[in-house]
């Protein structure tokens, strides 16, 4: 269908631009049979590597839209869970039987589903809806980026994005002080404008718009950027819903 095309196509375009990427379906089947953690198997006494064990940089593309109605069995849930650790945390979960150990990673995940996922994320961004017989236009849209899209200027890309995941940044304390100023104002004027959560949150975009145009320290024309995105994107996502999570931020009612 229309939606699991244009998923295919987004991947598609993503892992031409990044230097390791990664799609899962998040089907019953591969839910409930893929071996995402890594377990110790005593009796061969060797470490059975999982999914997860991913290197490190390398993005996670989860397509939800490919799970289907239905319980899942313990497998799965266990699955759900490791995906909702390693969002939530950056940490993936070792299986030595009688206990667990958690190890760093570093595995940015995008997650496509259709209305709002049933794992954590922190930001949600909806896109817009597409008629059904507007899939020709996702195609030629597709094919029209791709023309485009020769190896040097994907070469281009590849390097500037990597300039910007490694560039060096700071806040400056006169900067720091404005913005804590700006979160006393909103907090003032609207209390649940925003938390503390959400401070954190505009930080650290505000660093990712920052160093996207070539800075190393935050400006306020980059702060204010950040509300107007932020802003913009809450109007469209709606009012959070309140849903009870276990610590791996994994919905506690999930009966998919």
């Amino acid at each position: 269908n229309n939606v699991n095309n244009w998923n295919r196509r987004l991947y598609t375009l993503l892992s031409l631009l990044l230097p390791n990427s990664h799609y899962l379906p998040l089907s019953r089947q591969n839910l409930e049979t893929i071996r995402l953690a890594p377990r110790k198997d005593f009796e061969a006494n060797r470490l059975v590597s999982g999914m997860l064990q991913l290197p490190g940089g390398t993005n996670l593309v989860l397509d939800e839209t490919a799970l289907t109605s239905g319980q899942l069995n313990e497998k799965g849930v266990n699955n759900l869970k490791a995906l909702g650790n390693l969002i939530t945390w950056q940490k993936v979960e070792y299986d030595f039987k009688y206990h667990t150990l958690e190890y760093d990673a570093d595995i940015p995940v995008l997650v496509l589903s259709e209305g709002r996922s049933c794992l954590p994320s922190d930001f949600a961004l909806p896109v817009d809806a597409q008629q059904d017989n507007q899939g020709p236009l996702v195609d030629s849209m597709f094919k029209e980026i791709g023309s485009l899209l020769n190896e040097e200027v994907l070469n281009r890309i590849r390097i500037y994005l990597n300039l910007c995941r490694h560039k060096e940044y700071e806040l400056s304390d006169s900067l720091q002080n404005e913005v804590q100023e700006d979160f006393v104002r909103m907090r003032q004027d609207n209390p649940n404008s925003m938390t503390v959560e959400d401070l954190h949150s505009h930080l650290v975009l505000a660093r990712l718009v920052a160093v996207s145009k070539g800075k190393s320290s935050l400006e306020g024309e980059d702060w204010n950027r950040v509300k107007e995105m932020e802003a913009t994107r809450r109007t469209r996502a709606g009012p959070p819903r309140a849903v009870a999570r276990d610590p791996s931020g994994l919905q506690l009612n999930i009966h998919s």
